[in-house]
């Protein structure tokens, strides 16, 4: 055994006994591209009682990635699996460890495989990996105002694995995260109408400034003690502690549907505040540290709801099995 190999061997079987994992364990976490530091990682502290031991969040992973296979015993303790049924064509390219890249100059998601450095277009992953997502792409653009919150709890968990996904991956910087994060958003909002919509508009609550508070007064002609006692409430937390991105918020327009929004359409758009001309926050830094608030925003932005779609399937993350032929 040489002695990259001999160094392989010996970590995986650092991480299993750490884990307290099975043969079958660690050949899952092969075929999900885990590798032994991120399953020791992922231990359980003891502040953590919360937290799935490794070897329950691998095998959940698994099952939801690839389905449940029928399995044989192959001797006392351990179960086998034949791969070669469990996934369609698989072979042993199949269960090499596929990296994702980006290409900062053409914006595309490219795998490289560990073993050999080999190049992988998107779509040859899939191959390789036995994914196929056409069916998840057609029902996502079908997602508008009247069905994007069904279609978000169904896409919920798929959202959630991303998440952990983007938190643990070292393979993408959180600049690559981002452009690539804003090459999705720019493409999706060019196909939707937000004028169509106005969900934000009927579902959340603005904030605003006093600056913006001031502005808006002028421009409907009112006085900013008339405008505020109109309009507006004090925001919670504004006159003690406020959340750190929410420091400067110091009212809430009052009430919901948004006062301001008639007939599906915004009347003080030219004054409208910071949180309306930046929703739903696609375009600003660090993506992946919000990803939990941007998960809540599918069930009102089918925009939103749109990009987390599309992000999935340039990292080929949650794509779905072929059926057995």
């Amino acid at each position: 055994m040489g002695k990259n190999s001999r160094k392989q061997f010996d970590e995986w079987q650092e991480a299993k006994r750490r884990c307290g994992l099975s043969d079958e364990d660690i050949r899952m976490a092969k075929e999900l591209g885990v590798r032994p530091p991120s399953l020791i990682k992922n231990i359980p502290s003891k502040s953590q009682p919360w937290k799935a031991s490794v070897r329950e969040w691998i095998r959940d992973l698994h099952a939801k990635r690839f389905g449940r296979a029928p399995r044989a015993k192959s001797g006392p303790g351990d179960l086998q699996t034949d791969v070669s049924q469990s996934r369609p064509g698989a072979n042993e390219r199949n269960l090499e460890e596929l990296l994702p890249q980006y290409d900062t100059q053409s914006g595309e998601v490219y795998y490289t495989r560990a073993s050999d450095d080999a190049v992988f277009t998107m779509e040859e992953a899939g191959e390789l990996l036995g994914f196929c997502d056409d069916a998840e792409a057609s029902q996502a653009a079908k997602v508008g105002p009247t069905n994007v919150q069904p279609s978000a709890a169904q896409a919920e968990d798929a959202n959630l694995r991303l998440r952990q996904y983007l938190k643990q991956q070292d393979h993408l910087s959180d600049k690559q995260v981002d452009e690539l994060v804003r090459e999705i958003t720019d493409r999706v909002w060019a196909s939707i109408d937000c004028t169509t919509c106005a969900n934000c508009c009927k579902e959340l609550q603005i904030g605003l400034t006093d600056a913006e508070a001031q502005r808006l007064a002028d421009h409907l002609g009112l006085t900013n003690e008339a405008f505020c006692q109109r309009f507006l409430e004090l925001a919670k937390g504004s006159e003690d502690t406020a959340e750190e991105d929410e420091v400067d918020i110091r009212w809430h327009v009052r009430g919901k549907p948004c006062v301001f929004l008639k007939d599906d359409r915004c009347t003080v758009y030219e004054g409208r505040p910071q949180q309306c001309r930046k929703y739903p926050f696609l375009h600003e830094p660090d993506f992946s540290f919000r990803t939990l608030a941007m998960i809540e925003r599918t069930f009102t932005c089918p925009i939103v709801y749109r990009v987390f779609d599309e992000l999935r399937a340039k990292l080929s993350f949650t794509r779905r099995r072929r059926g057995r032929g």
